[in-house]
């Protein structure tokens, strides 16, 4: 792996000055990668200072299409065989690209997180995340393993082999808006066979906000969780699901079914050599 090119796929909207502090981490790394930067409709003019050039980072504009959408386009764009996916509020440390190439050399880690920690109170770090009873995402503590697998990578800094990003088929491209997409990713990931981990040793700092820059409404996350569930799950933990929803799970189940969910379960359960019992027993998942 220490050949081959690595991209960083930075989306962002409504940044303020975050997206300028990330674009300098990863520039003040001195580490060789490609950064692409999808400005995804921002009101706030964040993405402005790489419109005359930027040391070489790569600007598109993306309209508002959504974080999973933003991420494909990046990686269509990208050239590199290591596909980064970073949050547009992340400090990296020098030396994260070694460290990520060098846990790649092990041909089982098809994707992997570093351990995360909160810009501004370091002491509290996550090691990659997993689910609760109710599907809420909750982080896992420091593992023994340097390398430890992991049921979900957190889309704050995801890495991942272009080559099992592409088998898989990228973000869910029947998604709205934001919500779930890496959680998604990582789930489809495990089920076509493809392992995932943390990388112990490399921490990443971000930036943990109280509220996003732009309108979220529970209509696109509900949608998004319910679209995974029909996408992935047995009826039964389908039914749990859009139990969940109480509110929005009836109302949402046939615009998700119109919206193609059903005929991707039917390609994805064909093409999976893992099912969804499988991986909630590996990881103790109580759903």
């Amino acid at each position: 792996m220490r050949g081959r090119r690595c991209s960083v796929i930075i989306p962002a909207r409504n940044e303020g000055n975050n997206l300028k502090m990330t674009v300098d981490s990863f520039l003040g790394a001195y580490d060789i990668a490609e950064l692409i930067v999808l400005d995804d409709g921002s009101q706030d003019g964040c993405a402005e200072f790489l419109t005359a050039g930027y040391g070489e980072v790569r600007l598109l504009r993306t309209g508002g299409i959504g974080p999973a959408h933003a991420r494909n386009r990046g990686a269509e764009l990208a050239r590199g065989d290591v596909l980064v996916f970073a949050d547009a509020h992340v400090l990296v440390p020098k030396g994260w690209l070694g460290a990520v190439l060098e846990a790649l050399e092990n041909p089982a880690v098809a994707g992997l997180c570093p351990a995360i920690a909160a810009l501004g109170d370091e002491d509290r770090v996550g090691y990659g995340q997993t689910w609760d009873r109710r599907l809420r995402v909750r982080w896992l503590p420091r593992p023994k393993k340097e390398l430890a697998p992991v049921p979900l990578l957190p889309g704050g800094f995801l890495v991942v082999r272009r080559e099992a990003f592409e088998a898989v088929g990228g973000f869910n491209r029947g998604f709205r808006g934001w919500g779930h997409e890496d959680e998604e990713l990582s789930l489809r990931l495990w089920l076509f066979g493809h392992n995932l981990f943390c990388l112990r040793t490399l921490t990443v700092r971000h930036l943990f906000r109280k509220r996003h820059p732009y309108r979220v409404t529970h209509l696109e996350t509900d949608y998004n969780l319910l679209r995974m569930a029909v996408s992935h799950f047995s009826v039964k933990r389908l039914a749990r699901t859009v139990k969940l929803l109480s509110h929005t799970g009836n109302r949402l189940l046939s615009e998700v079914i119109l919206g193609s969910a059903l005929r991707d379960r039917e390609r994805w359960f064909c093409s999976r050599v893992r099912t969804d019992d499988w991986y909630m027993e590996r990881f103790s998942i109580p759903f």
